[in-house]
């Protein structure tokens, strides 16, 4: 599945909702949760947006709320725990390029 990641600058995991699982994402190296849940609960998957319009949203989100800077990468994801209209929850995924970002 084709999907959109945000990550910190240092490419770790936003830590929302006080998730305390920071995960630091390398480039093009599958991660592989090894305790997936299905459901929509924040532990047990990677999140990830559906598409790149909610994945600026959430940049957005994160400059606005605690001025952190954030960087976008175009993601490739398998086995789907859960999904809304806006995110995804995973348990691989795949950071693959950076999606550049002009404001």
């Amino acid at each position: 599945m084709q999907c959109y990641k945000v990550v910190t600058d240092d490419m770790k995991s936003l830590g929302l909702k006080n998730n305390t699982n920071i995960v630091t994402y390398p480039i093009n190296e599958w991660v592989i949760h090894p305790t997936p849940k299905t459901g929509k609960r924040d532990d047990g998957g990677y999140w990830a947006t559906k598409t790149i319009g909610v994945a600026k949203d959430l940049v957005r989100y994160m400059w606005y709320k605690y001025r952190k800077s954030t960087r976008i990468f175009k993601c490739t994801g398998e086995g789907i725990l859960f999904v809304n209209t806006r995110r995804v929850k995973l348990r691989k995924i795949r950071l693959e390029s950076e999606i550049i970002q002009h404001n």
